[in-house]
């Protein structure tokens, strides 16, 4: 087990793969749960690395098996052997379908556990794992995560409803950050902008978002500003469409009486080049009609003047 760990870790899960299957027969050792679980991992991690463009190939002379596929079918061989797989398992092979977008095998995987098949309508409880084991929220996430990559916002949607609607109950799963963020992206890619919206709506009345915090302006005086740096570009931008909507609400909240401040950082965390920074930028510009400026002496945050912000409630009311 600790070979096959280690296969996993430098980047060689065909080798890792390789020992489990040889195990029995050439090293007269049976494998276990444990066996199964690293190798699944390892099959998971080079799924996720692919997808990163780092080349960890299976070298096979028959056809191409990718990881996600290699860790559902090790998945399959635990049940073959009457070997129960931890939730860690199960995890894993939902995360290496995620990686891949395979929408359909990953909440197939998890409508396999007792603990999750409430959440996903499946009254009958299949025999795979301990019943009375809770369901997970990164099995959840994930799944959300693949129906997102897969273009299958309907199917996402309708897992975070199951899993806010058994909040009482003993499957009870609270929903994260994580979650509201895989939906969001969903609903943006495919122009459920209300939708988007309302989700958003309600993670921030159930406290699972929270964009305002306390931080020091330039002047050293701590103030309240959107602090979108974590968040993605769709809920950055449904963040910014939110806080411009409650501007013209009779009720709306006053932070601050100055600049209305947006932290997005400089983009130092991008694969790639900064995403956020300039997603937030054409927002404001071409959305809003707003010109909006980067700070000067923290080129991570973006300001929104105190006279653009009357402008704008001005302007607004003026056409209603």
């Amino acid at each position: 087990n600790s070979l096959i760990r280690a296969c996993g870790r430098s980047c060689r899960p065909d080798i890792a793969v390789q020992l489990l299957n040889d195990m029995s027969l050439r090293y007269g050792v049976e494998p276990d749960e444990v066996s199964y679980r690293i190798a699944i991992i390892a099959c998971n991690q080079a799924e996720h690395r692919e997808h990163k463009e780092l080349q960890c190939e299976i070298s096979d002379n028959g056809p191409v098996l990718t990881w996600w596929e290699c860790a559902l079918s090790l998945l399959r061989r635990m049940r073959e052997d009457d070997i129960s797989p931890s939730l860690q398992s199960i995890s894993s092979a939902v995360s290496a379908c995620e990686a891949a977008g395979q929408w359909q095998r990953a909440i197939g995987v998890l409508e396999l556990m007792p603990s999750f098949s409430p959440l996903l309508g499946d009254d009958q409880m299949k025999e795979m794992n301990d019943p009375d084991e809770p369901a997970n929220l990164y099995c959840l996430n994930a799944a959300i995560s693949a129906c997102e990559k897969g273009g299958a916002w309907f199917e996402a949607l309708q897992l975070y409803e199951s899993i806010r609607s058994a909040q009482n109950t003993k499957n009870a799963v609270m929903p994260n950050f994580i979650t509201v963020s895989s939906l969001l992206i969903a609903l943006e890619k495919a122009n459920q902008l209300e939708l988007a919206e309302s989700i958003y709506t309600d993670a921030i009345r159930d406290g699972v978002v929270s964009p305002w915090k306390r931080r020091h302006d330039n002047d050293g005086k701590l103030r309240i500003m959107m602090d979108l740096h974590q968040f993605s570009a769709p809920m950055a931008k449904i963040a910014i469409r939110s806080y411009m909507d409650s501007l013209l609400s009779p009720r709306r909240k006053v932070y601050g009486k100055g600049d209305a401040v947006f932290i997005v950082g400089k983009g130092k965390r991008s694969e790639e080049r900064p995403v956020l920074m300039p997603t937030i930028l054409r927002l404001f510009r071409e959305e809003f009609r707003i010109d909006v400026t980067v700070d000067k002496n923290n080129t991570g945050r973006v300001r929104l003047s105190k006279e653009s912000i009357e402008r704008f409630i001005k302007q607004k009311k003026w056409n209603a």
